[in-house]
This record gives structure tokens, C-alpha cells and sequence, in this order.
């Protein structure tokens, strides 16, 4: 039997840490993992899926009566390592670097345009 109280103190937990990692403050832990969007690997997003499944199992009584809290314990952990592993400094250096490169590439194409142009205006 999965108890609705101890479920929601860990998921509780989550959205502390969640708050912490990502600045995000939800309410509840799938609007928190929509608004993480692609920060978190895929099974950190089904991890999170199978807590809220069972979150939602346990607000009934005749249900949660047949759930085992064990299969949890798992996925609990799982979300919880992929959240801390998030190094958000680490994050926006590399949005920097992909925006430098970005504006890098852009700006080597423009120069062979336009080396290319004078060439053909040169020899023509």
C-alpha cells in the first residue's frame, strides 16, 4: 500500500530541489517537468511520469491499497540523481559557445560570399 502522505512529501522534495537546480517553482511535478523541457534526459521525464501516475493512484484509497511502494523507489531516485547532475553554469556556457559558433560559421559565410562576388566582378 502506498501512502498518499509519504508520496506527496517526496514529490514535495523533488519540486525543492527542482526549484533549487532550475529556478522553476510548480505546483505540482508535471507542470515543474514541462517547463524543464529537454534540461532532463528523457527517462528522467518517465521517471517522473510513473511518480505522478502513482501520485494520482494514491489519492484513491480502493487503489492505493493494491500499489506496492517498492517499483517506486527506483524512479524516485533515478529523477532525483538526473536533477542534481544539472549543472546550470555548465548549461549556459555551452548556449554561449553554440550561439559564438553560430554567429562564427554565419559570419565566414558571409566573407566567402562576398569573396566570391569580387572575384566574379573581377575577372568578368
Amino acid at each position: 500500500m502506498i501512502d498518499a502522505k509519504t508520496l506527496n512529501s517526496e514529490i514535495q522534495q523533488i519540486l525543492r530541489l527542482i526549484d533549487r537546480q532550475f529556478g522553476i517553482q510548480a505546483d505540482d511535478l508535471a507542470s515543474a517537468m514541462r517547463k524543464i523541457g529537454r534540461r532532463l534526459p528523457k527517462s528522467a521525464h518517465r521517471n517522473a511520469q510513473k511518480l505522478i501516475k502513482a501520485q494520482s493512484h494514491a489519492q484513491n484509497p480502493k487503489i492505493a491499497l493494491h500499489l506496492d511502494p517498492a517499483p517506486l523507489k527506483a524512479p524516485y531516485d533515478a529523477l532525483v540523481a538526473a536533477i542534481e547532475a544539472y549543472d546550470r553554469k555548465d548549461a549556459m556556457k555551452g548556449r554561449a559557445l553554440d550561439i559564438a559558433s553560430t554567429l562564427v560559421f554565419n559570419l565566414l559565410c558571409a566573407l566567402a560570399l562576398i569573396a566570391l562576388v569580387a572575384y566574379f566582378a573581377k575577372s568578368g
